[in-house]
């Protein structure tokens, strides 16, 4: 290879590492205090979202947390230099919520020692938004964690030829996607408290029935308002609701 080749790799490279992705617009070389997006599935009160904000503020090096309920998200000002995403994530995991992500696997071509395998975890993980990376130097492929709103495919691809090396397959997600997962989620969670409200809707018109029987015709002769037979169904109901 020749001097003006290398030297037009090296400014490729270096370009492709300082690039912000094009799905994300997160630049893993940009300066300054870093703003991400990540995906809370649980959320279903105000008290959760206090939970979680108070969790990631705790963190040390984020500096401006904002839980939407309704979107499900937490929006995370951070600085970089303290702190990451992967710490975000586990702080989110702490609290009993969950922040979707997703995995992918892939063949990189020129992986020939335990150096390279090493060059390309340190790499994969220093770029935003990855939380685990492993090499394997036998089959040649890398298995990548990452968090799909702040890391990308593209993002994945320019780290590994910023350390030197090449996908030679496109990398495709592992099962399901984060964004069918979390959909998936969602409409558990959605039946779950439907169940919940309608199951509470039933016992409550049952309770308000019988705290007041004499007002209804029908129930008005069984359980008069002096009924011994009433003062033991509400003796029960209480029982039942400690």
């Amino acid at each position: 290879m020749t001097r003006v080749q290398e030297e037009t790799k090296t400014i490729a490279t270096s370009r492709a590492k300082r690039a912000p992705s094009a799905t994300t617009g997160v630049d893993g070389m940009a300066a300054g205090p870093r703003r991400v997006e990540l995906p809370v599935s649980g959320l279903t009160c105000t008290n959760c979202v206090q939970a979680v904000e108070r969790v990631l503020r705790a963190v040390h090096g984020v500096k401006k947390v904002t839980v939407n309920l309704a979107e499900g998200r937490a929006f995370v000002e951070y600085d970089p230099n303290v702190t990451t995403v992967s710490d975000l994530h586990d702080a989110i995991k702490a609290t009993g919520y969950r922040s979707e992500t997703a995995r992918s696997r892939f063949k990189i071509e020129g992986i020939t020692c335990a150096s390279c395998v090493t060059k390309i975890e340190a790499t994969l993980k220093d770029t935003p938004g990855v939380l685990s990376a492993s090499v394997n130097v036998g089959t040649e492929e890398a298995v990548v964690e990452y968090v799909p709103s702040v890391a990308d495919l593209a993002a994945i691809k320019a780290a590994v030829a910023s350390a030197g090396y090449k996908i030679v397959t496109s990398p495709a997600p592992s099962g399901p996607s984060a964004a069918d997962k979390e959909a998936e989620e969602r409409e558990r969670e959605y039946r779950s408290l439907m169940r919940k409200w309608w199951f509470g809707a039933g016992v409550g018109s049952f309770t308000m029935i019988m705290s007041y029987p004499w007002l209804f015709p029908v129930l008005r002769d069984w359980f008069p308002r002096e009924s011994h037979s009433l003062w033991y169904m509400w003796a029960g109901m209480g029982v039942a609701s400690l």
